[in-house]
């Protein structure tokens, strides 16, 4: 139990992180900048006092070296404008940065949350009340007459016949009569599905049309069901 509270303590916090890298890390990009601000401004002192000495060299043929103290008291106000300037590029170049891969994060975000809306779409107008209109059938051939749906599922007749009907003619007749009430939906399936639904509903009314649209909504679910999962799981 200890170490389930750890694992979820952990990605926890390896999700703010990742939710907000800029104030997860804030302390140390203001360090990192200082330090790099430092790091330039003694590189561009150290070049200026460089090329200051090679000009007096050439010039006066003066090997003399420069006193660094002297050189920074004299050029105080230009180090102050590149310690200044090169704080605030710096400063804006990680800040930039951090910017952008926390745009990403918040677009990629958005689209796992567009695809879990439309997944949940897909099962809830659909797919899940065309498995359950398939397993009422199901059941209802197991044991017809001790059916609970026995009564719902006779309505469905033939028009204008004398022959009986039979209980299997019955289940699909019930079937085909369930899903025109959704077919509106049917857009939501997959085109596999949506090919087998109109063969099922509108080309020809047999088992064996209804078993296939049966099997292929059975696989559509499973399949949206473990994206479902898999994408939860990543938040």
């Amino acid at each position: 139990m200890h170490s389930l509270d750890i694992k979820t303590e952990t990605k926890t916090a390896l999700n703010k992180i990742i939710d907000d890298p800029l104030k997860a890390f804030l302390p140390f990009v203001l360090a990192a900048v200082l330090m790099i601000t430092i790091i330039i401004v003694l590189i561009s002192m150290y070049l200026s006092a460089g090329i200051l000495f090679s000009f007096n060299y050439f010039s006066n043929n003066n090997s003399t070296p420069i006193d660094i103290t002297t050189f920074v008291n004299q050029n105080s106000s230009n180090l102050i404008g590149i310690f200044t300037n090169s704080l605030l590029t710096t400063g804006l170049i990680i800040f930039s940065a951090l910017s952008v891969f926390s745009a990403q994060r918040t677009l990629k975000q958005s689209h796992k949350e567009q695809q879990i809306r439309d997944i949940e779409k897909r099962l809830e107008l659909f797919y899940i009340p065309a498995e359950n209109i398939m397993k009422v059938a199901d059941e209802f051939l197991k044991n017809p007459r001790g059916s609970t749906k026995l009564y719902e599922i006779t309505k469905y007749k033939r028009p204008h016949t004398t022959l009986e009907t039979t209980y299997e003619e019955y289940a699909i007749m019930y079937i085909v009569g369930k899903l025109k009430e959704i077919e509106q939906h049917r857009y939501l399936a997959t085109k596999e599905t949506c090919r087998l639904f109109i063969k099922c509903v509108y080309e020809e009314e047999n088992s064996e049309n209804c078993n296939g649209l049966s099997k292929s909504i059975e696989k559509d679910v499973k399949e949206y069901v473990k994206r479902l999962y898999e994408l939860k799981q990543e938040e």
